[in-house]
């Protein structure tokens, strides 16, 4: 089911790495799974409180596969790419 509000992974990277998103992206992570953004552009990785890596990939399908994170996430990134 689609819901017009999916945001791809390459997207979703892009939020966590680009150090203009990242504040928005690092607040919604740590508000929803108490996660962190750490580094940016190439080097930004998720992490969770112990400071252990998340994996990307599987943190967007997550998010994706939840109807209000997905809204959310994307409307985030509505507003910051304006």
């Amino acid at each position: 089911m689609t819901t017009g509000y999916e945001v791809t992974l390459p997207d979703f990277r892009r939020l966590i790495s680009d150090p203009y998103c990242q504040p928005t992206t690092a607040r919604l992570l740590d508000d929803w799974f108490g996660y962190e953004i750490k580094g940016e552009r190439g080097r930004a990785k998720v992490v969770d409180a112990a400071g252990r890596e998340v994996d990307v990939a599987e943190l967007h399908r997550l998010i994706q596969a939840d109807p209000e994170f997905q809204h959310e996430l994307y409307d985030a990134a509505m507003t910051l790419w304006r």
